[in-house]
């Protein structure tokens, strides 16, 4: 997974900024372990696929229930790296699912070009275990890579919002693009908005204004105000980093921050064949 906390000076920034400056911060490239590898005469893949078929002809005689797992992984696509719905795009050596790129956040991310650390095959040699493949990234490849940095930076704005991972998700070997993001707004700004780091946190704006009285805890009431038309941002601010009412939420029509982060799934050879995702 890469982390990259910039503002590109172009058409996206110039429609969703008031104050663009170009200016790359950091880049966090990270892989996510190897999985179980459970039957060890049969590779990861081989065992995702087979479980797949198997859920195919459960779903197909009617003998499973439709709100079962197995049915459900089947609606989730790509069903793996080397069929239909692959895409090129400028930021990643090899194709990648055309869901990452689904909005234009992600087409964003998936455009700007980084070195790369390794080649375009990462190094992989044939007859590699899964954690060999894991290790030899982690040693040529994983780090922070700091381009530049800059000073009085008030708040952040996060560009590419992150939504919720279930179980369906992290059950498939290849559907989900970073299962390290399903992380929501409410849990990320706090990281950010304290004292001595930023002042305020900025990502798209969502409506929690129907959330039901008993569900709403002890957070400040403007958490639960609807946006009104045109307002496509929300801003917490005020955090002590101690009490949650100190924290409150409002709205915006475009980010104020002059520098954001985005993220973005990396595609390696043999990755997800290996269990691993980056």
């Amino acid at each position: 997974m890469i982390y990259l906390k910039s503002w590109e000076n172009n058409d996206y920034q110039k429609a969703h900024m008031r104050t663009p400056k170009y200016v790359v911060l950091v880049a966090l490239i990270a892989g996510c372990g190897v999985m179980p590898s459970g039957i060890a005469d049969r590779s990861i893949d081989e065992r995702f696929r087979s479980k797949i078929a198997e859920y195919e002809r459960e779903c197909a005689s009617g003998r499973a229930n439709y709100a079962d797992v197995g049915c459900r992984l089947l609606k989730l696509s790509p069903r793996n790296y080397d069929g239909p719905g692959m895409v090129t795009v400028e930021g990643q050596p090899l194709p990648i699912p055309q869901e990452w790129v689904a909005t234009k956040e992600g087409r964003f991310a998936h455009s700007i070009r980084l070195p790369q650390p390794l080649g375009a095959d990462s190094g992989y040699k044939e007859g590699m275990s899964p954690q060999q493949y894991f290790e030899h990234l982690c040693a040529k490849e994983a780090g922070e890579f700091i381009y530049r940095t800059v000073e009085r930076v008030e708040g952040l704005y996060q560009m590419r919002p992150r939504s919720f991972a279930g179980n369906d998700l992290m059950s498939h070997l290849y559907a989900i693009e970073d299962p390290y993001g399903h992380l929501s707004s409410t849990q990320e700004f706090p990281r950010f908005v304290r004292p001595l780091r930023y002042r305020f946190f900025e990502t798209a704006a969502q409506d929690w204004s129907t959330t039901p009285q008993s569900q709403r805890g002890s957070v400040h009431p403007s958490y639960f105000a609807a946006p009104k038309p045109g307002q496509v941002i929300e801003r917490f601010s005020g955090y002590d980093g101690k009490n949650d009412l100190t924290a409150k939420k409002e709205f915006d029509i475009a980010p104020s921050s002059q520098y954001g982060y985005i993220w973005r799934g990396v595609r390696r050879p043999y990755d997800r064949e290996s269990g691993m995702c980056q």
